[in-house]
C-alpha cells in the first residue's frame, strides 16, 4: 500500500483558541504516520503568513477503542515562510510518529492557535512500512 494523506482539519481559517479533530480508527496494518501542518510558501502566501501566529498540534493514541488515551506526540511552530538549512522553502511542518501495534487503535488531536487567525490544513500521512522513510504524496 502506498502512503495515503488524510485531512484531519480541512484547509480553512481557524481563529484563536482550540480546534479538535474527531477520533479516527487506525487500521491494524498502519505502523507509522507523519503529522503535517501546511505552511506559508511563495506559491501560496495566504497560508499561515503571519510570523507572530503560533500553532501547536498534539496527538493522542488509544489502544482500547477510545476508552483511554496516551500522548502520541506534538509539534509547534510560528507562521511565515520557513527556510530549511538547505535554503529550501518548507511547505509543511512535520512530525513522524511510530505507532504502537494493536487492535482497536484510534487517533485524536487538537490544535491551539494564538495570534491568529490562521489559514492552514492539518493532515496525517499513513504507511505500513515500519522504521522506514514515509514518502509523502504530493499535496
Amino acid at each position: 500500500m502506498a502512503a495515503q494523506r488524510i485531512d484531519l482539519l480541512p484547509l480553512a481559517i481557524y481563529l484563536d483558541g482550540s480546534q479538535t479533530f474527531v477520533p479516527r480508527v487506525i487500521p491494524d496494518n498502519i505502523v507509522g504516520l507523519v503529522l503535517e501542518l501546511q505552511r506559508c510558501t511563495m506559491a501560496d502566501l495566504t497560508v499561515w503568513p503571519n510570523p507572530l501566529t503560533h500553532l501547536w498540534a498534539r496527538m493522542e493514541l488509544s489502544l482500547d477503542g477510545g476508552l483511554t488515551w496516551i500522548a502520541a506526540g506534538g509539534i509547534g511552530s510560528f507562521g511565515g515562510i520557513s527556510i530549511s538549512p538547505g535554503n529550501i522553502e518548507v511547505a509543511d511542518s512535520c512530525l513522524k510518529i511510530d505507532l504502537l501495534p494493536g487492535l482497536g487503535r484510534m487517533l485524536r488531536g487538537q490544535i491551539d492557535v494564538t495570534n491568529g487567525p490562521i489559514r492552514t490544513t492539518v493532515s496525517i500521512v499513513v504507511d505500513v512500512v515500519r522504521g522506514g522513510r514515509i514518502i509523502r504524496p504530493p499535496r
